[in-house]
C-alpha cells in the first residue's frame, strides 16, 4: 500500500528533479550548474540558501525554534563514465554520468526541503546539505577545512545512499563502522633500464612490478581473517613504448578495512614486501602511504536507534536490516562523524543487475516516495519531544 504523506503531482515534481539532475551530471568540485539548480529550488521554497568553500556547495537552512540544528547530507557528483544507456534522461555530458545515484539523493533531500518548508507545524532546524565531490575527492573533508563544522553547528547528522543490493524500499542500517576506510598508495621501483630484446643487461622492473602485485594481493590473507579488509592494486605507470624495459615503474593501489590496528597491519606487511623485493633484486624501492583517504564510517548508536526507531513503523519490522553486513566501500560521511553524532544507512533499490558505478545504472525512481517519506519523518520525530 502506498503511503500518501506525500502527493502524486509532489512525487512527479521530486521524479522531474532526479531525471532533470541525471541528465546533466558534473564531477567533483565542478558541480556549478547542480548548485545553481539546487540554490533555485531551496530558494523558491523560502529556504535560506548558504554558499562558500568549496563554491560548489549548497547549505538550505530552515529555522524554526531555538533549538540546536541537525542536518541532512546529499552528495552531488558523478562520474567520469560514458553513460550506455539510451532513454530520454541520459547524459548530455559527455564521458560524465550519475552512476552513484547521487541525482536520486539530491532530488529525495529537495523534497524533504519543499514538503518542511511548506509544513507550518514543523518546529525544528534542519541544514539541508548538498556536498560536492564525494567520489574519491573528498568534499566533506574539504568543506570542514573551510570552517564547515564552525558555521553550522550542529547536534547531529544523517546521510542515506541507495542500496541496489537491497530489497527495494528497505532500510539497511548498522551501529558502529558501516563503510570501511580507504587507504591510497603508491610505490614506486627503481632500477636500470635496457632493451627489450636484452632483459639480462638491467632490471626487468615490469616483471619485479608484476611479482610485487601478486605479493600484494596476498597479503589480506596473510592478516587476522576475522578483521575483513581487501587491498588492490590498481594502475601501473611506466613508460609506453614496445621495446624498452623502463628505469622506473609506478604502481598506485588502495586498502580497506574497519580498525586502525588493521591499517598498521596491512601497511607493515606492505614495507616489509617492499623491502624483501629491494634487498632481493637489487632494485630501489619507495613505499608512499597517501593522506587523502578516508577514514571508517561509524555509526552513533544513539543516533542508529533513532533511525531505527523511525524506519520500523514507516516501513515495518521485517524491511528494517538493523544488521547489514558493512561495506568496503567507502564514504567521505566518515569526516563528519569523526566530530558529530550521526547515522549512514542505506535504502534498497533492488536493482542487483545494475550495480553502482556501472554504465548501464539508473536510479531507481519508485524509491524516491519512501526517501522524501524518510527524511521527512526523521525531521518531525526528531524535534517531536525536544
Amino acid at each position: 500500500m502506498r503511503n500518501t504523506i506525500i502527493s502524486n503531482q509532489f512525487l512527479n515534481e521530486i521524479i522531474k528533479y532526479r531525471k532533470h539532475l541525471h541528465t546533466f551530471p558534473e564531477t567533483a568540485f565542478e558541480e556549478y550548474e547542480t548548485s545553481v539548480f539546487i540554490k533555485e529550488k531551496l530558494e523558491s521554497y523560502g529556504i535560506e540558501v548558504f554558499t562558500g568553500k568549496p563554491e560548489t556547495a549548497v547549505i538550505g537552512s530552515l529555522k524554526r525554534s531555538e533549538k540546536p540544528f541537525i542536518g541532512f547530507r546529499a552528495d552531488m557528483d558523478g562520474l567520469n563514465i560514458a553513460e550506455k544507456n539510451n532513454f530520454s534522461h541520459k547524459s548530455k555530458n559527455q564521458g560524465k554520468m550519475h552512476a552513484c545515484g547521487h541525482d536520486g539523493h539530491m532530488a529525495m533531500l529537495l523534497g524533504a526541503a519543499k514538503y518542511l518548508a511548506e509544513d507550518k507545524e514543523f518546529n525544528g532546524n534542519i541544514y539541508f546539505i548538498f556536498q560536492p565531490a564525494e567520489e574519491n575527492e573528498g568534499g566533506a573533508r574539504n568543506m570542514i577545512e573551510n570552517g564547515f563544522l564552525n558555521r553550522f553547528p550542529m547536534k547531529a547528522i544523517f546521510g542515506m545512499h541507495n542500496w541496489p543490493s537491497l530489497e527495494e524500499n528497505k532500510v539497511g542500517i548498522k551501529k558502529g563502522p558501516i563503510m570501511a576506510s580507504c587507504s591510497r598508495f603508491s610505490i614506486i621501483l627503481q632500477g636500470k633500464g635496457t632493451h627489450a630484446a636484452m632483459p639480462y643487461k638491467g632490471n626487468d622492473l615490469i616483471l619485479h612490478a608484476s611479482e610485487l602485485i601478486v605479493s600484494l594481493h596476498s597479503q589480506t590473507s596473510r592478516t587476522n581473517p576475522f578483521d575483513n579488509s581487501v587491498l588492490s592494486v590498481t594502475a601501473i605507470d611506466s613508460p609506453d613504448s614496445w621495446n624498452i624495459l623502463p628505469e622506473a615503474v609506478k604502481l598506485k593501489g588502495t586498502f580497506r578495512c574497519f580498525s586502525g590496528k588493521k591499517h598498521i597491519e596491512i601497511e607493515t606487511q606492505i614495507k616489509k614486501a617492499c623491502k624483501a623485493l629491494a634487498q632481493r633484486c637489487n632494485i630501489k624501492v619507495d613505499f608512499i602511504m597517501h593522506s587523502d583517504g578516508y577514514p571508517i564510517t561509524v555509526n552513533s548508536p544513539k543516533e542508529t536507534d533513532f533511525v531505527i526507531n523511525t524506519a520500523e513503523p514507516l516501513l515495518g519490522k521485517k524491511n528494517v536490516v538493523k544488521d547489514i553486513e558493512p561495506s568496503m566501500g567507502s564514504e567521505d560521511f566518515s569526516f563528519y562523524l569523526k566530530s558529530i553524532p550521526g547515522c549512514y544507512f542505506f535504502l534498497g533499490s533492488g536493482k542487483k543487475n545494475t550495480g553502482l558505478h556501472n554504465p548501464y545504472y539508473d536510479f531507481n525512481d519508485n524509491i524516491l516516495e519512501i526517501g522524501v517519506n524518510l527524511w521527512i519523518t526523521l525531521a518531525k520525530n526528531y524535534f517531536k519531544k525536544r
